[in-house]
């Protein structure tokens, strides 16, 4: 859902990227792994934390937990990693019950798209 991943993307750029004065990059990739779909959003900025001049009060992410929380169940998690040099940044990554393929025909119709690639790894 666009309501799990834009905050975190919004996060990585106010937190991460926006006081990097040479800036970075965000990348957000998803595969499947064990049955669950793994989401990461990963950023080249400062480092979760280190910032303490963007205001953050962690309302997004505990906004993102809560809605994993009522959507999952326990099936879901969000972890967050340091990345270490010598690319300096923070990675988010998400853990869902993988979709099924009838939710993929599915999104695949409302999308109006004739296919969505997915495979497992």
């Amino acid at each position: 859902s666009s309501m799990l991943l834009q905050p975190l993307v919004e996060n990585a750029i106010k937190h991460g990227l926006e006081p990097k004065i040479e800036g970075g990059n965000v990348t957000v990739s998803a595969r499947v792994d064990d049955g669950a779909l793994r989401i990461e959003i990963a950023d080249t900025g400062l480092g979760f934390g280190v910032a303490t001049d963007t205001g953050g009060s962690g309302s997004g992410l505990a906004n993102v937990r809560a809605r994993l929380k009522a959507l999952y169940g326990d099936a879901a998690r969000l972890t967050i990693d340091q990345l270490a040099e010598p690319a300096t940044g923070t990675k988010i990554s998400l853990f869902v019950p993988a979709p099924t393929q009838q939710l993929l025909r599915e999104t695949t119709a409302q999308l109006g798209l004739d296919s969505i690639n997915c495979k497992s790894q």
